[in-house]
C-alpha cells in the first residue's frame, strides 16, 4: 500500500509540474473560413447608341488589396478573396468609375457597366506682353497630361500662337509650357465642353 500511495504522489506532482509549465501552446492553424478563397468575376461594359459594347483595360479592384483587368471582351477576374461585402471600384481612361458594395460569397458573378466619357477640345493662343502689347508665340511647347486619346500629349503653337488639344474630358487639367526663357511654365486649366484658353506667359 506504501508503494502504491508513493506512486500515486509522484504521478500527482509530474501532472502538477506540467500544468504550471510556461512553454505556451502551438497556435492553433487558421481555419477554413479565415482564408481568401472566394473569387469575383464577370463583365464590364458600356451603353453606347449600337448597344451594349465590351470595355477592354479596365481594372476591377477589390477592396483595395485584390485586381483584375478586363480582356477584349470585357471579362474579368479576381480570385483570393475574402467572403463578406466587399467594395469594388471599376475604372478606366475615358470613362467614369464605378464604386459599388458586392456581397462576395464563394464564386461570385457580377457584371458592371461603365459610362463613357464625352471628349472636347482645349484650344487657344499663347501671347507674351511686349512694349507695343500681347503678341503671340509660335514654337513653345505644350505639354498636356490628361489630353488625347492615350494622355501625354505634347505639341507646339503654329506661326500664329494658336494650339489645340484633342481629346479632352471636363475637370482640371494641367498644362507645361516651355520656350527659352519660358521655361516649365505651369496652367491648371478648367476643361467645360469646348474650352478656349488663352495663355499669357509671364
Amino acid at each position: 500500500m506504501a508503494k502504491n500511495a508513493l506512486v500515486t504522489t509522484a504521478l500527482a506532482l509530474s501532472i502538477s509540474t506540467a500544468a504550471c509549465s510556461n512553454t505556451p501552446a502551438p497556435p492553433s492553424s487558421p481555419t477554413a473560413a479565415s482564408r481568401p478563397t472566394a473569387s469575383l468575376s464577370g463583365l464590364v461594359f458600356s451603353t453606347t447608341a449600337d448597344g451594349l459594347v465590351p470595355v477592354e483595360g479596365a481594372t476591377v479592384q477589390v477592396a483595395g488589396y485584390a485586381t483584375g483587368t478586363t480582356d477584349r471582351s470585357g471579362a474579368y477576374h479576381v480570385s483570393a478573396l475574402y467572403d463578406g461585402s466587399q467594395t469594388v471600384t471599376t475604372s478606366r481612361v475615358g470613362y467614369d468609375s464605378d464604386t459599388r458594395s458586392v456581397s462576395v460569397s464563394g464564386d461570385t458573378q457580377a457584371d458592371i457597366r461603365l459610362t463613357q466619357r464625352l471628349p472636347y477640345t482645349l484650344s487657344g493662343t499663347v501671347f507674351e506682353t511686349t512694349s507695343s502689347g500681347p503678341q503671340p508665340v509660335a514654337g513653345v511647347e505644350m505639354y498636356c497630361d490628361a489630353c488625347g486619346e492615350v494622355g501625354h500629349t505634347r505639341l507646339y503653337t503654329d506661326q500664329n500662337g494658336r494650339y489645340s488639344f484633342a481629346h479632352v474630358f471636363n475637370g482640371q487639367v494641367a498644362v507645361l509650357l516651355s520656350r527659352g526663357a519660358y521655361l516649365n511654365v505651369h496652367k491648371d486649366v478648367t476643361v467645360n465642353g469646348d474650352t478656349r484658353f488663352d495663355i499669357t506667359l509671364p
